[in-house]
């Protein structure tokens, strides 16, 4: 799933892509009771788009002006294909690059890619204490 924000330009009336949002599966390994998006460890088997599906909505988007993407699940960290995509985001001229991930899954191939491109992580803390947290995630 894709999801986009448009800027507009009041004086010249015209329209760029702001920001770009790439859901790279609904799956997720932990399965939090408040979960908007109704993610789990059982959905999203064959909810991903080809590679080059992907692609093509990142080429899309800069073309359309967007520099800002951000990696979005589920747990994006679930698709083989991030640290691909990530790379062609910088390459072609994305500023900001945000993967919003539970940090469960971080490899050191993954931190390696980050730390390459300067990938901004975003996630969610749901408590202090550990027991509490592991509650709500299960």
């Amino acid at each position: 799933m894709l999801h986009a924000q448009l800027e507009t330009d009041a004086a010249s009336s015209s329209a760029e892509l702001d920001f770009l949002w790439v859901e790279l599966t609904n799956r997720c390994n932990l399965q939090c009771v408040h979960c908007y998006s109704d993610s789990g460890p059982h959905t999203g088997a064959w909810d991903r788009l080809d590679r080059s599906k992907y692609e093509d909505a990142i080429l899309e988007a800069r073309a359309l002006g967007s520099r800002r993407v951000q990696f979005i699940g589920g747990e994006p960290t679930l698709n083989p294909d991030l640290p691909h995509l990530i790379a062609l985001a910088a390459e072609r001229g994305f500023t900001f690059i945000e993967v919003f991930s539970n940090l469960t899954r971080l490899s050191d191939d993954l931190l390696d890619c980050f730390r390459a491109y300067g990938v901004h992580v975003a996630t969610s803390v749901y408590a202090s204490e550990s027991a509490t947290h592991d509650t709500i995630t299960t």
